[in-house]
């Protein structure tokens, strides 16, 4: 079972270490990350999750997961897209676009540009169904459904921002 540092409200390490398992405090956070790969063509890489997924199964998302125990959220990020798409991403080509808390979670949201070929992406497939790139539009189409793993269609403003200003010239 992964081990993850527990975070105060400010994003501080606060010291100890929890699993999913452990019950978390009112003030004790755990650290997820969140990849958005885009292309030139302004669409996002997304992946549906395994049928065979405890949670969320068969919905959409882009590349997520957790920070381990010593580990920062660009490091998570670069770990998560290796073990999730079979993509190797520089860290410092990571475009930070911002944290969210929501319960007991913080999570720092990165973007980054690739224009890889659908099928040059490799992923394990108890972890991942399929793979497609996605228009914003479709993203939000995909989450009216309740199809798409997001809290909120504003969670996509920051992504937008980064496609408007750094894609679409």
């Amino acid at each position: 079972m992964e081990h993850w540092d527990v975070y105060d409200r400010q994003g501080n390490r606060t010291g100890q270490t929890k699993t999913r398992a452990d019950s978390w405090g009112r003030d004790e956070y755990h650290l997820g990350v969140s990849l958005w790969l885009v292309n030139t063509q302004a669409q996002v890489l997304i992946q549906k999750r395994a049928a065979s997924k405890r949670l969320f199964p068969n919905v959409w998302c882009n590349i997520c997961g957790s920070a381990i125990a010593g580990e920062t959220s660009k490091a998570a990020c670069v770990r998560e897209a290796k073990e999730e798409v079979g993509v190797a991403v520089n860290e410092g080509c990571l475009a930070f676009l911002g944290r969210t808390i929501n319960q007991n979670n913080m999570y720092d949201d990165y973007v980054i540009r690739n224009d890889f070929p659908i099928d040059r992406f490799t992923f394990p497939l108890d972890e991942v169904g399929e793979l497609r790139w996605a228009s914003l539009d479709e993203i939000g189409e995909l989450f009216d459904r309740k199809l798409f793993l997001l809290d909120d269609l504003s969670d996509l403003d920051g992504l937008r921002q980064y496609i408007c200003e750094h894609i679409l010239l």
